[in-house]
């Protein structure tokens, strides 16, 4: 039960971050701006690792992961939590109307 509990949450996640790059009709399709990501991962550094590239390297490395692929998970954690933010928005305003 807990398992199907973890991969469904994994796929409405990935379902959630590919929907947000679909761009509504006649529009651009939206990406977190790189200057966002650069913030985010110099805060990460920053608090996290006490500005020290090395121990960021060593995180990276613990991890096997590149900078490259950690930047993009910290802009997909950012892509899936405005898409929650925003579903969050639409329930409380479909309950607001069928409240009414």
């Amino acid at each position: 039960m807990l398992q199907n509990d973890i991969v469904r949450n994994l796929v409405d996640r990935d379902l959630l971050i590919k929907q947000f790059s679909i761009p509504p009709e006649g529009q651009e399709p939206r990406q977190v701006p790189a200057t966002v990501v650069d913030r985010q991962l110099a805060t990460t550094l920053r608090e996290q690792f006490s500005d020290d590239p090395a121990k960021f390297a060593a995180y990276l490395n613990s991890r096997g992961m590149t900078t490259d692929q950690y930047r993009k998970e910290v802009e997909e954690d950012m892509t899936y939590g405005y898409m929650i933010q925003q579903q969050r928005k639409l329930d409380k305003d479909t309950r607001k109307k069928t409240t009414k």
